[in-house]
């Protein structure tokens, strides 16, 4: 950056360039999926269909680099944005560290005494960026900015001045649908120190070479793009402090950093690797830029102070890693991203301006259209109504597994058919459905029995199909009080492990209390017959209610349902007289403690 004015005549210039109906697009993505903003080349004199559109809206998010041109923040791409499409950005640059005056490279006193070994320097400064795309081939942009240093090793400490302007257009052609090149030039212009206006012979130039790699149009598109540019740079800022070293001597180390001063021109390389996230929305990428130096000027060191390019060959390099953010649609960016000095930031030489060792950006961008697009246009197709498609009848009985005799108001759900209504039996236990061709798979509810599953296959004749729906007589039944169950549950003799041949009733019950969630409260009741002594059979009974409780709550009922209490032979449900007596009075009983109003299906 070198001090110099904004020339607003430039954005006028690009307001009123001619927009072209065309949109020039990087390489096109596979017929199969959307356009993106990789596409081909669009017909400049074809109108724009839904594709087309598609593809402009992509490129509202490219974005212009740090001084112009589409790219990351340091390389520009071979690419641009669409005809007619303008860019506006302002990127922040910060720094705030000591490098400058070391032990090896010591800074002169300004005070007179010792020299220093050490400093710290501070770098705040902006840049604005307008940037327009012209036509598929030509794109023209402007960047100025200001900024700020301050040294506390320096006299005065604050150099204050406006950045340097750049005016630029850049050309740029496809070659195919991935490999993309183009060339530009820039025209950087700067004032005088210590005066305002522009300093005519401290003007500079850029010609530059862009080559890009775009995988993302390959026929197996990639999420990755590269990007090389060559730069010839003439530098001739160190014009700007001609007359003031010509009557004070060399500027100092510090101010040559302050101002940016290079006595030399340049051969500057850069190579750019951005990737694609979330759509395109996230862009991550890294650089890294290298400035080969070349004496065309003809400076000869003074011999005093830091070294000199004729001994002490530095090439200053850096690497810049980053990302743009699209939070919102049409072209709106965030930017982040940090320049690391990997060369040139601990040795000095007169003909260059030092490297700090980082560089923080933070930065928003907008890119809009002037091309409006059309409303969309609907057509509504209306069909004629042609009365209801044949259909044929699946027809079912639903009756217990051992009895012909229909089940009343029994449920039959079409499982793998959630469009098809639930159908109730009625007095013969019949259902019919008028269905489509296909497979139907049927789940059956009636209370008092197992749920059970049946079906058929429509053929595409339609007709009548049957299905028998026979059902198993439920286990477990809910009362006003109790969970009832036909069948005791067997334990081994003298324990409380529960047999495996009760594995299906204990999966009954279980599912019973998952079904009935009005159920908020179930005692677990151990009874025994009077064999053995009343603490014996006191314990065993807790013990057999506590392993009901504990198979129940490990198979998907919630504990705070259940509660188990033993009561030994205290209940008897009938004298244990006979050995048959005593097989009935060794029971669990489900008592229902705590319930709210039926809600729910019971079994």
């Amino acid at each position: 950056m070198h001090p110099t004015p904004f020339l607003p005549l430039l954005s006028v210039a690009l307001l009123l360039a001619p927009k072209v109906a065309s949109a020039q697009t990087p390489p096109p993505t596979p017929a199969a999926e959307a356009p993106s903003a990789s596409a081909g080349v669009i017909d400049a004199d074809a109108p724009l269909d839904e594709a087309a559109w598609h593809q402009r809206e992509e490129q509202l998010f490219e974005q212009d680099a740090l001084h112009g041109g589409v790219g990351l923040l340091h390389t520009q791409h071979a690419m641009s944005g669409a005809p007619g499409q303008l860019r506006l950005g302002f990127t922040s640059e910060l720094f705030s560290a000591g490098f400058l005056c070391t032990s090896s490279n010591p800074c002169p006193n300004p005070n007179g005494d010792a020299s220093l070994t050490s400093d710290t320097v501070t770098h705040l400064g902006g840049t604005v960026t307008l940037g327009a795309t012209i036509t598929r081939w030509l794109e023209a942009y402007a960047a100025t900015g200001a900024y700020g240093n301050a040294d506390n090793a320096n006299h005065p400490s604050l150099l204050q001045v406006l950045g340097d302007t750049q005016l630029g257009v850049k050309v740029f052609h496809p070659l195919s649908s991935v490999f993309h090149v183009g060339g530009g030039a820039e025209l950087d212009l700067v004032n005088g120190s210590g005066a305002v206006g522009l300093l005519g012979a401290g003007t500079g130039a850029k010609l530059r070479l862009l080559g890009t790699a775009d995988l993302r149009g390959k026929h197996d598109p990639l999420p990755l793009r590269i990007s090389l540019n060559t730069t010839y740079v003439i530098d001739d800022t160190a014009q700007v402090v001609d007359s003031y070293e010509a009557a004070n001597g060399p500027i100092t180390r510090i101010e040559r950093f302050g101002l940016e001063v290079n006595r030399v021109d340049h051969f500057d390389i850069n190579v750019g690797i951005e990737t694609f996230f979330a759509q395109e929305r996230i862009r991550p990428f890294i650089e890294y830029g290298l400035l080969i130096p070349i004496n065309r000027q003809g400076y000869q060191c003074t011999g005093v102070g830091d070294g000199c390019l004729a001994n002490d060959l530095i090439l200053p390099s850096s690497l810049t890693v980053g990302s743009r953010f699209f939070p919102w649609k049409h072209g709106f960016s965030l930017l982040a991203a940090m320049d690391l000095g990997v060369t040139g930031t601990s040795s000095f030489v007169q003909e260059l301006s030092p490297t700090p060792p980082w560089m923080l950006y933070l930065g928003a961008s907008w890119a809009v259209d002037t091309e409006e697009r059309p409303p969309t246009e609907t057509t509504r197709v209306v069909e004629r109504v042609r009365g209801p498609k044949p259909q044929g009848n699946l027809r079912g009985l639903v009756h217990p597994k051992d009895a012909p005799t229909g089940l009343v108001d029994a449920i039959v759900v079409f499982d793998d058919h959630p469009d098809i209504t639930s159908r109730a039996t009625g007095a013969d236990g019949r259902f019919s459905v008028p269905v489509d061709p296909g497979s139907y798979k049927l789940v059956v509810h009636a209370k008092g029995f197992r749920d059970g599953t049946c079906g058929g296959d429509m053929p595409a004749t339609l007709g009548n199909v049957d299905a028998d729906c026979p059902l198993e007589t439920a286990l477990v039944q809910v009362t006003a009080t109790e969970i009832t169950i036909d069948k005791q549950i067997q334990f081994q003799v003298d324990s409380a492990i529960i047999l495996g041949e009760s594995d299906g009733l204990m999966r009954e019950i279980a599912d019973t209390l998952i079904k009935n969630p009005r159920i908020k409260r179930v005692e677990v009741q151990g009874h025994t017959d009077s064999s053995g002594s009343d603490a014996y059979n006191q314990t065993l009974s807790e013990q057999r209610a506590v392993a009901v409780r504990d198979w129940l709550t490990t198979h998907g009922v919630a504990p705070d349902r259940i509660v188990a209490h033993g009561y030994g032979e205290s209940r008897p449900l009938i004298p244990n007289v006979t050995k048959g007596m005593k097989a009935l009075n060794r029971r669990v009983q489900l008592i229902i403690m705590e319930q709210t109003p039926d809600v729910g299906p019971s079994r």
